[in-house]
């Protein structure tokens, strides 16, 4: 573990971490777990101090196993591509989607998500299974069981963390603010949505030892200046 860094947080939030290491021994970078979910794995951000933007990294993460037809966690490194609110794409690990009253599938959050040709629209159905590869497929309204027609594909994208930056709507882009080419080696989970990586009772725990040893320091220097003002008094007396 780096001297320096945060320790894992819930989506939407972020925690501290204490360190063994002198101030000294510490490196300029501080490490920030992002709000991204990922199957066994999640993004993380490392912001160099003297960098404006910054890039990204990936460790694990659990899985909770759904089973809603809408759920999809990304296998691996990669992303999904959706649509930012100011038309641009952006990318995120979030499964968690939605199909609205227009047929737009959406995210928890509500950003489009993008295929091949630009956000998916989905006609009425009965039944939508999501492949591994991203395909998504319906049963039309009274059609035989059997019937499946392709609708569309999210569009999965795998580019290297360093070509990535996360803006402040909490959606990652390129550096270079261009669309990153869909990828063939991502594949999705299906029924199955990222875990948090906190457990709540041991950060909860981590924070009140934080606070105790914060007391304890400030009673200890309390203390010696107390020491240091009757040393002053004896000398004072010689």
């Amino acid at each position: 573990m780096c001297a320096s860094s945060w320790s894992r947080s819930t989506i939407g939030s972020w925690s501290a971490s204490s360190s063994t290491l002198p101030m000294s021994d510490r490196p300029q970078t501080a490490r920030m777990n992002c709000v991204f979910r990922g199957t066994r794995r999640i993004a993380q951000v490392d912001r160099d101090a003297r960098e404006e933007h910054p890039h990204v990294r990936v460790v694990g993460r659990p899985h909770h196993f759904q089973r809603r037809t809408l759920d999809v966690a990304v296998n691996g490194d990669g992303w999904l591509a959706v649509q930012a609110v100011d038309g641009s794409e952006a990318y995120t690990r979030a499964g968690n989607l939605r199909v609205n009253i227009n047929g737009q599938l959406l995210t928890g959050a509500g950003h489009p998500v993008m295929g091949e040709s630009g956000p998916i629209v989905i006609p009425e159905f009965e039944k939508l299974e999501i492949g591994r590869d991203g395909t998504i497929s319906v049963r039309p309204i009274g059609q035989q069981p059997s019937t499946l027609a392709e609708v569309g594909r999210i569009k999965l994208v795998a580019p290297e963390p360093t070509e990535l930056v996360k803006g402040e709507d909490g959606l990652l882009r390129m550096r270079t603010g261009a669309a990153a080419a869909a990828s063939t080696d991502v594949t999705l989970l299906g029924g199955a949505l990222e875990l948090s990586n906190v457990n709540s009772v041991e950060a909860l725990v981590d924070m009140i030892g934080l606070a105790r040893q914060f007391e304890m320091s400030v009673k200890i220097m309390q203390t010696a200046k107390e020491m240091d003002e009757k040393t002053a008094q004896l000398m004072s007396l010689g």
